[in-house]
């Protein structure tokens, strides 16, 4: 056996002898780690924020363009303006709020699909995409902050007006929301 392995072999071996040895002491001589609890205030706070979530229906707390794809939730540079050239990307930054969760296997499930339709302001449909994007994960705990993020390339638009309408579907709650993005694209990149 190598040296490297000699060393792991005798980590696990003295690992495992510390963790029975500490499991039996804890017991003893109370030396469980020592975690301090949220507050009362922050408890009762956090309790209510889940009641406020559950019987509220899907929203937003935030929608704008971007000046390139977010990061993570929060870790956005907003666009100044709604103004793209006929060329450039369209990137949208999106935070749902009230989404649903699924218990599975012990944990927290969320699920949201979203559409798109690219409009004119008088509502003719130019573009659309129903499960342009979905979202999901799991979590031991409910997550409330969650990120969307969409990218969109409108090759060929001619200068002028337009809405970007986003729909998403809450696949656990089976409820629905839209945003509507109202831009404008100008001649040239």
């Amino acid at each position: 056996m190598g040296k490297q392995a000699t060393r792991l072999a005798c980590g696990a071996a003295l690992g495992f002898i510390f963790f029975t040895a500490g499991a039996v002491a804890s017991e003893t001589t109370g030396t469980e780690p020592s975690v301090p609890a949220p507050s009362a205030a922050l408890q009762q706070s956090q309790a209510m924020l889940d009641s406020a979530w559950r019987s509220s229906p899907l929203a937003f707390s935030k929608a704008v363009f971007t000046t390139r794809p977010a990061s993570g939730y929060g870790q956005y540079d907003q666009r100044p303006n709604a103004e793209f050239g006929q060329s450039e990307a369209i990137h949208v930054y999106a935070e749902p709020v009230a989404y649903g969760f699924a218990e599975r296997d012990g944990e927290a499930a969320y699920a949201l699909t979203a559409d798109y339709r690219l409009l004119t302001p008088s509502g003719q449909v130019l573009a659309e995409e129903t499960g342009f994007a979905r979202f999901a994960g799991t979590a031991r705990q409910p997550r409330f902050e969650l990120e969307t993020v969409m990218s969109f390339q409108f090759e060929g638009l001619p200068a002028g007006s337009y809405i970007l309408e986003l729909t998403y579907q809450d696949e656990v709650d089976a409820a629905s929301a839209r945003i509507t993005l109202p831009f404008r694209t100008t001649a040239g990149n």
